[in-house]
């Protein structure tokens, strides 16, 4: 019998979670387990086809809940890879694999293949022990330049990289790259109001350092 599209998510993480449970992963929404660190969190999250077509593949990596909550000034219950990619047998980042998942059987077998690919990726989560470790692979993944070179295009990224670096309490680095970010997102001739938004925040964070 074939899963509705509605459930695929939820079942394939469900089976996931039977074997991940005992490495410290919960389920934090419906497609979404994640791995609770200090200052960080290792995630997981699974992502369906477009129809007609029934496949998922997976995303993982890892965010910062405290560099974006200081970016948005709001709490979020989200998991987003700030740094990662999606999940294949040529390592994370480097492409992507689908598995069918149109029945149980599909299911079953999907969760496993994507538990596999974790284990088989689990050296790249080994990479980081603190906080400034996520923000320097954020860097790199981004390719954020030194100061006073980036662009107005990269005024997310930097703004993202300096929050970071305020959560690993690098304060004067991160006044440096706070003021960054207020120059990149000044240098637009015209803000938007996602920029005016970002703007304050980088204003409020100087102010609170």
């Amino acid at each position: 019998m074939k899963i509705r599209r509605s459930k695929v998510e939820g079942l394939v993480t469900e089976d996931m979670l039977r074997e991940l449970r005992s490495r410290g992963y919960v389920a934090l929404d419906v497609g979404v387990l994640v791995r609770v660190k200090e200052g960080w969190r290792e995630g997981i999250f699974i992502q369906l086809s477009s129809p007609p077509a029934q496949q998922v593949c997976a995303t993982a990596g890892i965010d910062v809940p405290m560099a974006s909550e200081y970016a948005s000034g709001e709490r979020k219950e989200t998991f987003s890879a700030t740094v990662g990619g999606r999940l294949s047998e040529r390592g994370l980042g480097h492409g992507d694999q689908w598995f069918a998942a149109q029945t149980q059987q599909d299911i079953e077998e999907a969760a496993h293949r994507i538990v596999s690919l974790l284990d088989q990726n689990e050296p790249w989560f080994e990479q980081f022990r603190d906080v400034r470790d996520v923000a320097e692979a954020y860097r790199r993944q981004q390719a954020i330049q030194p100061l006073g070179e980036n662009d107005s295009w990269k005024q997310v990224f930097v703004f993202n990289y300096a929050c970071m670096l305020l959560v690993a309490e690098l304060r004067v680095e991160a006044t440096q790259w706070l003021r960054e970010a207020e120059r990149v997102i000044r240098s637009e001739r015209a803000l938007d109001k996602d920029a005016r938004a970002r703007l304050a925040r980088v204003k409020a964070l100087l102010e609170s350092i």
